[in-house]
């Protein structure tokens, strides 16, 4: 795999404490500087899409197998975009985020990858919100993704890997962040 490291400006805003973990998500939403939501709860995975600074869900057209988001479920989640990630977590002692902006701050240096994502299409019929129901079979594996695959494995998310040095000089990834969703072969 060859992995072309890129000179890069970036800032990371964070970690902030949050008391109430789905508002902070809307609120993030509202702001309009993402595109995407992936969240992982005790229950299964939330994917959210934003349009206009709405969030809209795929538990809102897929509850079977999308949940709600709840603060007693939800363990983590991701905003993302092209030009920032703002990530929620529940740490030790309670809710905190942080944010990676793009082309402010200091200068690094990245490199990105593409991330397969596991199922096909199993029904074609598109959700209000543009939603799309995707399974691995054998595994059992569903979720619901803003985004219909091609293929069987077409879907893919971008990461982008922030770099930094220890002392002795070796390289290492400080930091990661999910930058898009797509399907192979139509990556921007």
């Amino acid at each position: 795999m060859n992995r072309k490291i890129i000179p890069i400006k970036y800032e990371v805003k964070g970690p902030i404490p949050e008391t109430d973990p789905i508002a902070a998500i809307h609120e993030q939403a509202n702001k309009g500087l993402q595109k995407y939501l992936l969240a992982f709860s005790d229950d299964g995975v939330t994917w959210g899409c934003i349009e206009d600074s709405d969030l809209i869900l795929s538990s809102d057209y897929f509850l079977n197998i999308s949940p709600t988001l709840r603060e007693k479920t939800l363990k983590e989640a991701r905003l993302f975009g092209h030009v920032s990630e703002w990530f929620l977590w529940c740490g030790e002692k309670g809710w905190h985020s942080r944010e990676i902006v793009d082309g402010e701050g200091d200068d690094g240096e990245a490199f990105t990858e593409s991330i397969i994502l596991w199922g096909r299409n199993v029904s074609k019929r598109e959700g209000k919100g543009g939603f799309f129901l995707a399974e691995e079979a054998d595994l059992g594996i569903k979720h619901a993704p803003p985004k219909e695959l091609k293929n069987r494995h077409s879907l893919r998310l971008k990461v982008r890997h922030y770099l930094d040095y220890d002392e002795e000089g070796a390289v290492f990834v400080k930091l990661s962040r999910l930058v898009d969703l797509f399907n192979e072969g139509d990556e921007k």
